[in-house]
């Protein structure tokens, strides 16, 4: 997947299109990118890991992926990922909405099934090994999904519907359970962290303060920097400057701005400290990966 399309990921973005939504993403590690913060989206997605692993957080659930796994992220479910220790990953990335699926009058597949699924009152494991029951058929699935949206034939549409609907069957059957009562400290966790990944998102340009932060879910700073640490693995200026070095990489891609120009732009607008940020994470200034993307590209 490329860079600045995994920048696109929030709740609300729509992958594919209104009419298909659907679409394939190639992601290798570290040629693409090395790790992605912390988001959500509607749809549900499915990553094959072809080589590698991959170490994920899914709801607040660290989780590694080895290669032949298949990764379920169920629709609007908070992960991240990242390289694990010097490994090289390779994996391919299917994203649907369950809409594609359901009638448009509600009926008994749509009731007893996708809504509640959608509505996270199933679960399923986060990822499906090799050795787990209906291994071999959702993996059957799997490649067929991915080989109907590369071929696009005639008619492929109506195939690709087809063929979630199995894979939906065979997840149902071998893997989905419904879901017992979450704890109430975990929904509380996760709506809070989800409060302030979405504030963070839309003021990462400017300087944010963890008072403001800790507010916004009414925690002292002191007992918010613990819980944000516990539940993401990461300290809460860690995240943030991430995000930040994130969004700088695309905007020395995809613009003509100044290295000082985008520094400010994210939030950084002490540029010795963006460079030594920049350089602490891809091992190169700003100047030098600009160079490098516009070499490669």
């Amino acid at each position: 997947m490329l860079h600045d399309e995994y920048m696109n990921f929030k709740e609300n973005t729509k992958h594919g299109d209104a009419l298909l939504p659907f679409v394939k993403y190639y992601t290798a590690i570290p040629e693409i990118l090395t790790s992605f913060p912390m988001h959500w989206h509607d749809e549900i997605e499915l990553i094959y890991i072809h080589e590698g692993k991959l170490k994920l957080n899914i709801d607040l659930e660290s989780v590694l992926a080895e290669e032949g796994d298949l990764v379920v992220i169920k629709p609007c479910s908070l992960h991240s990922f990242s390289q694990y220790e010097d490994y090289p990953m390779k994996a391919t990335s299917l994203l649907f909405n369950m809409d594609m699926i359901k009638s448009v009058t509600v009926d008994t597949c749509s009731a007893k099934y996708l809504i509640p699924f959608n509505d996270g009152k199933f679960t399923c494991p986060k990822y499906i090994r090799a050795g787990m029951d209906g291994y071999t058929e959702i993996m059957d699935s799997f490649n067929n999904l991915v080989k109907i949206y590369k071929n696009k034939d005639e008619f492929f549409e109506l195939r690709l519907k087809s063929e979630l609907f199995n894979f939906i069957y065979y997840l149902f059957k071998y893997q989905c359970e419904k879901k017992s009562v979450q704890s109430s400290y975990k929904e509380e966790a996760t709506k809070n962290i989800k409060i302030v990944l979405d504030y963070i998102r839309e003021n990462y340009d400017k300087v944010i303060e963890i008072s403001e932060l800790s507010a916004l879910v009414n925690f002292s700073s002191h007992y918010f920097m613990r819980f944000f640490k516990e539940n993401m693995g990461v300290t809460c200026v860690e995240y943030m400057n991430d995000y930040r070095l994130n969004v700088a990489t695309s905007l020395l891609t995809k613009t003509n701005m100044s290295i000082n120009g985008v520094a400010e732009k994210v939030g950084v607008p002490n540029v010795s400290y963006f460079n030594r940020m920049f350089k602490k994470k891809y091992n190169m200034t700003p100047r030098e990966y600009k160079k490098y993307q516009n070499i490669n590209n």
